[in-house]
């Protein structure tokens, strides 16, 4: 039995040889989770570093952390609260009263990739001020989403939304802020 080759096989022979010949090699799983758990990591730290800030007190570097691109909002109490990161920076300063003691505490962070560069998470927060003269302050937790972004090798907050959380969804009255807005 004789076969006929023709001219086009063997260009159609070639081309999927070429084809097999540039395609990636296969990515192995272990890669792929060292690679979510190293981004995962860093996510974390940065909103980590951000709270360390808030709770020494060190606003300069927690206001540093927002990005200043345009875009930038910070949604709070259902509607955008600051327009720009100069405005969320500044509403930091309430938080700086002498002797007072801040405690914010993060858990349960949920990240999402969302490419090189940027990220979504949540996380659960408490928040708790004292005052100086031992007056009661307040306290109180929610749910905070930040979006990142990674800017001449440091991650920024691009934006961020603060809803509340078990406390305030039972009372929603409870939020004895009386109107401050902190992000």
């Amino acid at each position: 039995m004789r076969i006929n080759i023709y001219p086009w096989h063997w260009l159609c022979v070639l081309c999927l040889i070429v084809i097999g010949a540039c395609a990636p090699a296969p990515i192995k799983s272990d890669s792929i989770k060292a690679a979510d758990t190293e981004f995962e990591t860093e996510i974390t730290a940065a909103l980590l570093a951000y709270v360390e800030a808030i709770n020494i007190g060190d606003i300069k570097t927690a206001a540093a952390m927002y990005d200043h691109s345009v875009g930038f909002h910070w949604v709070e109490r259902g509607g955008v609260q600051y327009e720009d990161a100069q405005a969320a920076a500044a509403s930091l300063q309430g938080l700086v009263i002498p002797g007072t003691t801040i405690l914010m505490t993060t858990d349960q962070h949920h990240i999402a990739p969302m490419g090189p560069g940027a990220a979504l998470v949540s996380s659960h927060f408490d928040f708790s001020m004292q005052y100086p003269d031992n007056q009661n302050g307040f306290a109180f937790d929610g749910w905070m989403t930040i979006g990142l972004v990674k800017r001449q090798g440091k991650w920024r907050i691009a934006g961020g939304q603060v809803g509340p959380g078990s406390d305030m969804s039972a009372n929603p009255g409870a939020d004895s802020r009386a109107g401050s807005k902190t992000p």
